[in-house]
């Protein structure tokens, strides 16, 4: 059977730092104005090999060392920024006016602390992380970071109800660029564990911060969407994502909350269960897939949920294909786990669909093994998780003919 998308997976939350950790400078303020992108301290375009370059959100990330920002407040309601380290007095930028901040350069006790977290070393991440906090010489960006990252160690490690407790301790009167993620983070937790009106009122938190972005005002208005999917209340959960859809349509620097609610509308649609509106779901899902823009977490769901729409209807071998793409291009994702397991047993079930021919029985007889290693797949490598347990039954059930297809090749 079908492993449906869980609406809200808690790795979801795990999205790692918020910014780009190293380069030459010390921050770059990547603006919107007039619909165009603009970054502080060099213009719009520059000139790289002798080759004129425009910026755009998918290669901001190339004009780091040409910035010559010096960021001296960072907060979600304004930002003051020098031209250069020596000077004394800045300008404010309106907070509606930022797409991106990206701190370029960060103390060597933070990287030390990301450096751990990649390798799994959690606890020696979350020792370094609280030194970082405690010590009032760094600055406060970096220090919010590293007790975000905190929280961050303590979901990867499973503990979420310590990962809980901490963000409940974060002040919600910060003004930290950290405090709507925090909540964010929040309002999923409290939907996990079916606590439907704490989460909608850390969602409605966010959009009531001073001078919230544009861009965080819809990823609010998606979270409340996905408290209403994880209700059953479908309807109203396409509702409200249509209108996000409507809202951030045509508007560069909204492309991932616009993805990301197509993917929900579709998800709401495709839960409902309603077998003739599931083609509209799929028009929907495929549509969000030819837009460039989104984040790899938002990828990775809108395929895992393309790949549920499409199995629902039956269709095995397109489905296939978009759950391998979420397994080879987003493993670390929150919905890797549930696509490597339907993707096995896609392969499972398209085996049992051939029959007759010895064309077809070799055919067949490829497919379960392929798919059989794909579940052997998801068991070790998402040891205890659900998918994993449901991996392992599935195995089981296929055991006898999965051995007696191997011992016959040997």
């Amino acid at each position: 059977m079908l492993s449906k998308l869980a609406p809200l997976s808690l790795a979801l939350v795990l999205v790692g730092s918020l910014f780009a950790q190293d380069a030459a400078a010390d921050v770059l303020i990547v603006r919107e104005r007039n619909g165009k992108l603009a970054l502080k301290g060099i213009k719009s375009k520059i000139k790289v090999d002798d080759e004129e370059i425009e910026i755009t959100p998918k290669n901001v990330d190339a004009f780091r060392d040409h910035s010559t920002g010096v960021i001296t407040e960072n907060n979600y309601t304004g930002l003051v920024l020098k031209a250069k380290a020596r000077d004394r007095t800045g300008k404010t930028y309106a907070h509606e006016s930022i797409v991106r901040i990206i701190p370029t350069t960060s103390p060597d006790e933070l990287l030390d602390g990301f450096d751990e977290m990649g390798v799994g070393n959690l606890a020696r991440a979350i020792a370094i992380f609280k030194d970082v906090v405690a010590n009032k010489e760094f600055a406060s960006v970096h220090r919010d970071n590293a007790n975000y990252q905190i929280g961050q160690c303590l979901l990867a490690a499973g503990k979420y109800t310590s990962a809980t407790k901490h963000y409940k301790a974060w002040p919600a009167a910060s003004p930290s660029v950290f405090t709507p993620e925090v909540f964010r983070i929040l309002g999923l937790l409290h939907t996990q564990k079916k606590e439907y009106g704490p989460a909608r009122k850390r969602y409605e938190a966010i959009a009531a911060l001073p001078s919230i972005t544009d861009d965080w005002k819809q990823r609010a208005r998606l979270g409340l969407v996905r408290v209403a999917i994880a209700e059953s209340a479908f309807g109203k959960a396409e509702r409200e994502a249509s209108q996000v859809v409507t809202a951030t349509a045509g508007k560069q620097y909204l492309e991932n909350a616009h993805v990301l609610a197509l993917t929900l509308q579709g998800q709401a649609i495709y839960r409902a269960g309603k077998k003739d509106r599931f083609p509209e779901a799929e028009t929907l899902l495929r549509k969000a897939t030819r837009i460039d823009g989104p984040t790899d977490n938002t990828l990775a769901e809108l395929y895992a949920t393309l790949g549920d729409c499409l199995y629902a209807q039956g269709k095995l071998e397109e489905a296939r294909f978009p759950y391998m793409r979420v397994v080879c291009l987003y493993p670390r994702s929150a919905v890797a786990a549930s696509a490597l397991l339907n993707a096995g047993q896609v392969l499972i079930d398209m085996s049992g669909r051939l029959n007759g021919t010895p064309a077809d029985q070799e055919r067949s007889d490829e497919l379960l093994v392929g798919g059989m290693r794909l579940l052997s797949e998801c068991g070790s490598r998402h040891r205890g998780s659900s998918s994993a347990a449901r991996a392992k039954a599935t195995w089981k059930a296929n055991k006898a003919r999965y051995e007696a297809i191997t011992k016959s090749d040997s």
